[in-house]
Formats: structure tokens, sequence, C-alpha cells
């Protein structure tokens, strides 16, 4: 039996559902005999001596980015456990005017995680940038594991939505990436409200209320919500089009590159089609790729004024993501690196 120790620093985000609680529970149930995972308490919460790591064969830490998390492999090392760390996002480039960048800055991540780079046993990332970006240093022992959807909890697509909808998910983390395109963004919508009452208006979804747009345009806000209904949500959207604006501009553009394409699978499920960035990451059947602002607002308009087949677009993207990029299939890789670094 393997016994895998998490220590996740919050098991009921979307990192958890995505990259740690779901996919070790997952785990676990495909591999009853095999894997038998423990959750800890949140990290600072307890000092996880050394007689309580020992009782483990590997150690996974998603998001390791404080000293804690340095003790924690350290010990590790002296007792020959294997530590697997995992990362989302590029956490050692914030860009400035991102609203964790001084949180991080003062908490100096920058030199802790390069330390858990260092010490740990093996290393995950969402995408291949953003393993090339963070973990540079340690290619040999770093892979990429995808984000991915799980059918046994999201097996039910919604089809295309019938209303005149532009969703846009995000926190106040992604306003400067808004802000970059909300003239392209605003100025259609105008035109296509001024034309008819029953026009395309803009829904936002997670908080943010940008004066910026809704001084000019009709705009829906749905607040934050919990992972339990955000995917009961999304299904009765009843959207068409799904946009990811993410800034070009030099200060964001490895952070933004980085990203997965997780909109674009949520939203896939939603039964929207996603307008994004020609970037590696989302050029993916299904997608409609901008390249820059202009582009962005000369295929939105193509897309509301029916010049794609939306629907066919949405069919290429479900069948891309049920064929690659299911939880499944994801854990089949994540269970090979377990017992690729046990064997050692």
């Amino acid at each position: 039996m393997i016994k895998i120790l998490e220590i996740n620093p919050n098991s009921n985000d979307a990192m958890s559902l995505y990259r740690s609680r779901l996919p070790l529970i997952r785990l676990q149930k495909k591999y009853p005999k095999e894997i038998e995972f423990h959750p800890s308490a949140r990290p600072g919460e307890s000092s996880l001596e050394w007689d309580y790591l020992n009782i483990f064969d590997i150690v996974y830490i998603t998001r390791p980015t404080g000293h804690h998390a340095v003790q924690i492999i350290e010990a590790c090392k002296r007792f020959k456990i294997p530590v697997w760390v995992d990362f989302d996002d590029l956490l050692t480039d914030i860009p400035l005017d991102n609203p964790a960048h001084t949180m991080m800055n003062k908490a100096n991540i920058n030199e802790y995680v390069n330390k858990v780079l260092d010490g740990c046993t093996f290393a995950t990332f969402s995408t291949p940038y953003l393993m090339n970006k963070m973990g540079k240093n340690i290619l040999q022992k770093s892979y990429v594991v995808p984000n991915a959807l799980d059918l046994e909890m999201f097996s039910r697509p919604a089809m295309l939505g019938m209303s005149k909808k532009v969703f846009w998910r995000g926190s106040n983390t992604h306003e400067r990436d808004l802000w970059e395109f909300h003239v392209p963004l605003r100025d259609i919508l105008r035109k296509s409200q001024s034309v008819d009452k029953s026009g395309y208006i803009l829904e936002l979804m997670g908080g943010l209320k940008p004066i910026y747009i809704y001084d000019y345009v009709d705009v829906l806000y749905t607040g934050y919500k919990q992972k339990n209904e955000y995917f009961d949500y999304l299904t009765n959207v009843n959207g068409k089009i799904n946009i990811v604006p993410l800034s070009h501009r030099t200060e964001e553009i490895d952070f933004n590159k980085s990203k997965s394409n997780i909109s674009w699978i949520e939203t896939t499920y939603g039964g929207m089609v996603s307008l994004a960035p020609d970037w590696e990451e989302w050029q993916k059947p299904g997608i409609i790729n901008y390249t820059s602002k202009q582009d962005f607002g000369d295929k939105l308009i193509a897309m509301m004024e029916g010049k794609y087949n939306l629907e066919k677009l949405r069919q290429q993207s479900w069948q891309y993501i049920r064929e690659n990029l299911t939880l499944d299939k994801t854990n089949e890789v994540r269970y090979e690196l377990i017992r690729k670094y046990l064997k050692r």
C-alpha cells in the first residue's frame, strides 16, 4: 500500500478540485489496494513532526511557497521520503498590478520556491510554458500534468446556449486583462444593444464590477460561487460565447502564457465557444484564437454575427476534452510518476 500525505493550503478551492484533493481521491478509488491518501492540516497549522511524516511513503505538496514547505522537504530528505510538489501559476513572476504581487514579495516567495524546487523529488506543472519558466533549472525532474475534467462528476455538458450572451469568468486578479480589451468589448456590445434591444449582453462572473464597462452597456453580474454550485450554474448560463482576454503587455506576458486553459474546459462543459489568445495552451480544437486587440474585436463580431458555426466548434472542443483532458487520463500520468519515484 502506497500511503500519500497531501499538504494543501485550501482543500476547497479550484486547484484542489483540479490538481490535488479530487485527483488523489480518484486515484485511491481506482487503485484501492495500492493507494491510500491522507489529508494533512493546512501548512502552518501543524509542524508535521518526523514521527508523523514517517508514516507515509510519499508527501504531496500543492503550491508550496513558504518556510513551512521548505522545512517539510528538508525533513523528508532526512528520512528519504519522496516529495512531490505541484504548481498551477507562475508564482515567481506575479505582475505588479496583480493583487497578490505585494503579498508574495513580502513573503520572499521566490527564495522559498527556489528551495522547494531544488529540494523536491519531482515537480508537476499545469502547462508546458509554466514548466519551462518555473522549472527551468530542474527539467530533469519536471513533468506536465494538465488540468482536466472529472467525467464522473461532470458527464453531461450543456448544448450551445440560445441566448445572446458573452460570458467572462474571473476575479479582481484579472482586472488588468479585462481593462486591456475593454474598449473593443464595450464598443461592440454598445453597438449590438443600440441596434437591437435584444442584442448581446455581457455577463461578468466572479465579483468584478468595472465602471469602464457598466457605465456604457448593460451588464449582468454574477458573484463568486462555490464549486458545488459553480458547474450547475455553468450549464444554465445559456450563453454562446466565452471570452478569455489576457494581457499581451510585456509585464504580464510570461504570467499569462503560463496559465492553463481551464476556462475553455469549464465553459465548453457549459455549452459555450471560447475566444482566446493565439498561444500554444489555447490552440485547441474548437477555440477561436485572436492575435491582438483588433483581432479580438473582429472575431468577437464575427462570432456574434453567425459567421462561425459555433455548435460545430463546441462539439470539436468537447470531443477533444473527452479524448484527452479527463481526470482519468491525467491520473494515469500521476500514477506512473508515483510508481517511478517510489522505485528509486
